[in-house]
Parts: C-alpha cells; structure tokens; sequence
C-alpha cells in the first residue's frame, strides 16, 4: 500500500509539474515529442527499405560482373604485393629509364650536329618513336610475371583452387584474370610513359603522339595479357608458363625483324603476324585501323584458348 501511494504521489506531482508549465514551455515540448516520433519513424522506414533491397533478387548479370570484379581486385592485389610486382616495376624504371637516357642522349647527338648545319633535329623521331617501341618490348618481357601463376594451383603459388570454389564459370575466371592482368600492364605502362609526359611538359613532343602511343601499349597490354594467359592454361608450372610466353611474345616480336630477309610474299605474311611495326605506328602517331583490330583479335583469341584451361 505505501508502494502504491508513492507513485501516486509521483504521478500527481509530475501532473503538477506540467499544469505548472507555461503556454510557451508547453509547446516547445509537444514539438520536441513530436520531432522524436518523427525522427524514429524515419529511421524505421530506412531500415524497411535497405531490408526491401537486401530482399530484392539481384539480376545474372550484375552477379556475373560483380564476382569478375572480385576476382580481378584479388589478382591485381595480389600481384602488386607479392615480389612479381616488385620485380616488374623494377624493370618497368630500372630498363625503361636506361633506354629513355639513351634515347635523349642519342637525339642530343644528332641536334647538336643538326645545330651545326643550321638545322633541328625532329625530337619526336629521335626519343619517342624509339623509346616508346623499346617500351612495348619491356612490356612484353615483364607479361609473363602478372600470368604465370593465373592458372596455377595453390602449391605453386598460384589461387587456382581458391577461384575454383568460387561460382564462376570459365569464361568468368579468364575473364577476371584477364582484368587483373591487363591492369598491370596498363599501370606499368602508365609509369614507363611519365618520362615522356615530363618532356611533353618542356615542350619536346605533342600530346597527340604521346596520346597514340598509350593507346598502342593499351592495346598490346592486353594482347599480352591474353598470349600469356592462353600460355598459363596449358603449361604445368609457372616456371614453364613464364618462358613459354617469353618464347611466343618474342617471336612475334622478332618476326618484324625477320621479314626483309625472305621471300617478298612470305615477308608479308611475317610482317602482319608481328606486333613490333605496329607498334611503331602508334609511337609514331598512326592509328591504323587493321593494327587496332589485330591487337583486339589476340586479346579475344587468347581469352578463348584459356577458357578451356585444366578441369
């Protein structure tokens, strides 16, 4: 009985509280009750809706494109923490940056001569036709390093067995790995270009040939991501992998070299089998269309031979 009176008493005195209250006091508090009512209400209209998305079935396309960007962020991830990504981006500045001083030193020669016959010397022929052709062969040595352990097992280092839990369908898996591959390439593309971007900024070169050239080495990145996925598929170790596509890239490099030394008809089948003067179209500001197509026919031919990579 004391229990009950006393909160009758509170009660009472908090009914008290609010008869005492003026006009005023009472509706700021009737609009401050009426903000919280509002406020949770809100907040539990958020939460139905984020639960109506969450419920929402997602389309076959936007779970196919979300599990190839999850396989291509863990394999470019990987391949730049790992020591391949070391040893490429060591190569990309250590060789990249040997042949750019040679380049600028060479065209110095020949405009220091030029100079003396009352002339100029075409920088653009001098440093960027030959350093950024050199470049496209750097990249092609520095391939088999982002491919060789793309289908390989988890004992050789590769993550073959983990993607092979996930549910990805094959041509999901080369195309994923592709991403990660030809990403790479790109950004060490992008990094073996500043040198050139740094001279452009001085006023030696044009933004146009610098811009034709990243698509060329774009392009050939991806070829070669796809040669040296195709090769990855079908070789047993990453130790075979990474000289297998070695082997293949380099000759169809070497093959432009060997052109003018057969016959004419069979020099011309060599000469459209090699990306080397293609590429040196591009770094000499010609965009052909056969040599964009060519580049975009490797990189769809290698995809489909590494579809079919081991069960």
């Amino acid at each position: 009985m004391t229990k009950a009176k006393q909160a009758k008493a509170s009660q009472s005195a908090g009914k008290r509280i609010k008869t005492d209250q003026s006009p005023a006091e009472r509706l700021e508090t009737s609009q401050n009750e009426a903000e919280q009512a509002k406020a949770s209400q809100s907040q539990a209209e958020r939460l139905e809706t984020s639960q109506n998305k969450i419920k929402q079935p997602q389309t076959g396309s936007k779970i196919r494109c979300g599990r190839i960007r999850l396989l291509a962020m863990a394999e470019f991830k990987s391949f730049w923490g790992g020591a391949s990504g070391g040893l490429a981006l060591a190569a990309i500045l250590g060789l990249g940056g040997f042949w750019f001083y040679n380049s600028v030193a060479a065209y110095a020669i020949v405009n220091f001569r030029a100079m003396i016959q009352g002339g100029v010397a075409d920088a653009n022929l001098a440093i960027f036709s030959g350093g950024l052709a050199n470049l496209g062969l750097l990249m092609a040595l520095v391939t088999p390093l982002s491919t060789m352990r793309s289908f390989a097992p988890s004992s050789s280092g590769g993550h073959l067995d983990l993607w092979r839990s996930w549910p990805l369908s094959r041509w999901e898996l080369a195309l994923g790995l592709h991403m990660a591959a030809a990403g790479s390439l790109v950004l060490l593309t992008l990094l073996g270009l500043a040198p050139f971007g740094a001279l452009m900024l001085m006023g030696v070169g044009s933004l146009r040939l610098l811009l034709t050239a990243l698509i060329g080495l774009a392009l050939a990145a991806s070829a070669f991501a796809a040669v040296g996925l195709a090769v990855s598929a079908m070789a047993r170790t990453p130790l075979a992998s990474a000289l297998a596509t070695i082997g293949v890239l380099g000759l169809l490099w070497a093959l432009g070299w060997a052109a003018p030394y057969v016959r004419h008809e069979i020099g011309t089948v060599i000469q459209g089998l090699a990306f080397e003067p293609r590429l040196t179209r591009f770094a000499i500001g010609l965009v052909d269309l056969g040599d964009v197509l060519y580049f975009l026919a490797l990189s769809v031919g290698g995809l489909l031979l590494a579809r079919p990579a081991r069960d």
